[in-house]
């Protein structure tokens, strides 16, 4: 990395928030307490919504899916 460049980036500075109190700017403690100041949980949720009366359509691997025709 050239002098230039490591002046340039390694200001810390420019990784603050400018942004403002309530928009993150990408800075992972900054997105940390703005969750915790709005009481939002950490997820492990892959962000899918669950239906689990529909899996109920497809038969399990151990139900007999019923009698098969043999040609």
């Amino acid at each position: 990395m050239s002098p230039i460049t490591a002046q340039l980036y390694g200001d810390p500075a420019l990784w603050d928030n400018h942004n403002g109190p309530t928009e993150a700017n990408g800075n992972e403690t900054v997105l940390l307490l703005a969750n915790e100041e709005r009481g939002v949980a950490e997820s492990e949720s892959s962000g899918g919504k669950s239906h689990p009366q529909s899996d109920r359509s497809l038969p399990e691997e151990d139900e007999d899916p019923g009698p098969q025709q043999q040609q």
